[in-house]
């Protein structure tokens, strides 16, 4: 599997699930992130929902982070979510998106895009 994208995301869809495997959300981290590296969509965006479940500030900037890249990368799911993150409809996360995690969030979601353009070759 040592590449291939499409398998990366259900390896970690069965981690994150436990489907056929333990419950892991580690190994689901560990498989997805490699996906996003090489333009999944899927992939950005169950990172983004693995983030979501922990509720300290590095989660939710990582939350932050991999819905850019799901947006980025076409995710409507992902669009919508950021529209409400940015105009504050979503109370239970208002106080975790400050303006520090949407700065820092930025900067780390263009470093993870750039990663993704040179593995697509632009």
């Amino acid at each position: 599997i040592q590449g291939h994208y499409l398998a990366l995301v259900q390896i970690g869809s069965m981690y994150s699930d436990g489907v056929g495997v333990l419950q892991n959300s580690r190994r689901a981290e560990y498989f997805w992130k490699q996906a996003v590296e090489k333009g999944s969509l899927d992939a950005a965006w169950g990172l983004a929902y693995l983030y979501n479940t922990g509720g300290d500030l590095e989660n939710k900037l990582l939350q932050y982070v991999y819905l850019q890249i799901a947006q980025a990368l076409g995710h409507e799911g992902a669009k919508s979510v950021l529209a409400q993150i940015r105009k504050g409809e979503r109370q239970y996360q208002v106080k975790w998106f400050s303006d520090y995690v949407i700065t820092k969030g930025d900067k780390m979601a263009q470093n993870i895009w750039a990663k993704i353009e040179a593995a697509r070759g632009f």
